[in-house]
């Protein structure tokens, strides 16, 4: 289990390629501190609520044209929440977001493209409109 919890069982056997119990799972230790009861296999049975993830910070000038927050969503993103990227005018945000998964985001930074006006006018066809560089 991560820092923070504990196992849910005592003991984890295996026997004739099957584990008894045959699951466990991470508890608060917290909760730990509030257990209802042990199972004869040594199981312990919690009142309290499941574990949450803590959220993630957006990030924070992390290059040219990034905006503050670097989340359209905002300063916080919360655990299994997305950052869709924010960047000023004048700068295009990549279109994949971030993941916000056990307080990290995945990936960790992203960057912001210049945006460029070329001669010509137009539609881009003919050489006008705008690209990343």
């Amino acid at each position: 289990c991560l820092p923070g919890f504990i196992p849910s069982t005592v003991v984890l056997s295996c026997g004739a390629g099957r584990f008894e119990p045959s699951t466990f799972s991470c508890l608060s230790t917290c909760c730990a501190q509030r257990l209802a009861s042990l199972d004869a296999r040594g199981v312990a049975a919690c009142a309290a609520e499941a574990p949450r993830h803590p959220s993630c910070l957006a990030p924070a000038l992390v290059g040219p044209g990034v905006a503050s927050p670097g989340c359209v969503e905002g300063g916080v993103v919360p655990s299994g929440g997305t950052c869709t990227p924010s960047c000023i005018v004048g700068y295009t945000a990549p279109a994949e977001p971030l993941s916000c998964r056990r307080g990290r985001l995945y990936p960790g930074s992203f960057s912001c493209g210049r945006v460029r006006q070329q001669s010509g006018g137009g539609d881009g066809a003919d050489g006008g409109g705008s690209a990343l560089f």
